[in-house]
């Protein structure tokens, strides 16, 4: 019963985010991510990774999505799509083959015993290992996040004429 929901939510997150890339219209691409978001959730949730699962659902499909359709849909989407749209997604697509093409290749040379990083998904242990073993690549991902922040910013702003 298992495989067939993690065959479930990984066809589910895979072909969402094959649509999430060759959607034309960004509300269409921003409700495929929501469905990708959801099915990790759901593979969280076969892990029994409760506490993530249940943060990747409220927090990432439901608040951050519902602002990205705000934003979306505040912009007018139209002037946004260029000509050169096909060559980005065909770009993308052959980017996603890659991807998929070096992590099947990956799992096929590994090992067949996986040890996990983690065995105990509570909060208390989540946070201990993030403030101890993972600072570093905690502070980075925050400092790249912060520079996005800005970055995105700096292009929307107005220019003062």
């Amino acid at each position: 019963m298992e495989l067939a929901f993690f065959i479930l939510f990984a066809v589910s997150a895979v072909l969402s985010a094959l649509s999430l890339i060759l959607q034309r219209n960004p509300i269409y691409s921003a409700l495929s991510l929501i469905v990708v978001i959801a099915s990790m959730g759901g593979l969280f949730l076969l892990l029994n990774a409760n506490f993530i699962a249940i943060l990747q659902i409220v927090i990432y499909a439901g608040a951050i999505m519902t602002l990205f359709l705000f934003v979306i849909m505040m912009v007018d989407v139209r002037e946004e799509i260029s000509p050169s749209w096909k060559i980005h997604s065909k770009a993308s697509l052959l980017i996603l083959l890659l991807i998929a093409g070096v992590t099947i290749w990956a799992v096929s040379s590994a090992d067949s015993q996986i040890v996990p990083l983690m065995t105990d998904f509570s909060v208390k242990s989540l946070a201990r290992e993030l403030f101890t073993a993972y600072v570093f690549p905690f502070e980075v991902i925050s400092i790249l996040i912060i520079s996005s922040v800005v970055g995105a910013l700096y292009i929307a702003r107005k220019e003062e004429t």
